[in-house]
């Protein structure tokens, strides 16, 4: 019926990671293949995905680290056991405030207010490197197209409040509103983006 936010990533190193800049990422993953070990949240999910398509944006290769979640993929980061990771705005922030690790671009398309000196990978040069998880409200197949219009307006007076919109933003997200028919563009815009690059890459699931 509508969508009702997205979820902005960055890419993060080691905070001794001898690369300070995305640029200085890039030469050291090619002239060193597959030594970087990257942590993701699982196999097969998003965090892994995104991964691989920023492995696959920079031409380089990397060893994907798959761990049982979010939290123990962190706390190896922190501890400097693996060398980078993509992580939501909501969990990357406060510790790269805190130093425990840093961030070299942020995978949305526009820089984050939360993250304002951190660039986007779109900016730096690489287009193709742009992805986000996001949430929406979907009906039952069937219902009445008028329960659905009465709810989606519902949807979008909430998604559009000023109260939402700044709730949305302190937990590192970003509200989205917009019509059904915007739903199912976004849901069919993103099958086509994931399914392309799992068929490539040959990813399945744990």
């Amino acid at each position: 019926m509508a969508l009702v936010s997205t979820v902005p990533f960055a890419f993060v190193v080691k905070k001794d990671f001898p690369a300070k800049t995305l640029k200085e990422f890039a030469a050291y993953a090619k002239a060193n293949p597959n030594k970087i070990n990257n942590a993701t949240n699982g196999q097969g999910s998003m965090v892994h995905l995104l991964g691989e398509m920023i492995a696959t944006g920079l031409d380089v290769k990397m060893a994907q680290i798959h761990y049982k979640g979010a939290a123990p993929a962190m706390a190896d980061l922190m501890g400097g056991n693996v060398d980078s990771n993509v992580e939501a705005l909501t969990n990357a922030v406060p510790n790269v405030n805190a130093g425990q690790y840093r961030a070299l671009a942020v995978l949305s398309a526009e820089r984050q207010p939360l993250m304002p000196n951190v660039p986007t990978f779109r900016e730096l040069g690489y287009p193709d490197i742009v992805g986000e998880t996001w949430y929406g409200v979907f009906a039952p197949a069937g219902t009445p197209q008028a329960v659905v219009n009465k709810l989606s307006a519902a949807m979008r007076k909430i998604t559009s409040s000023p109260d939402f919109i700044d709730n949305m933003r302190k937990l590192g997200n970003e509200a989205k509103s917009g019509s059904p028919a915007d739903l199912l563009k976004t849901t069919q815009d993103q099958s086509k983006v994931w399914s392309g690059l799992i068929k490539r890459l040959n990813i399945s699931l744990q």
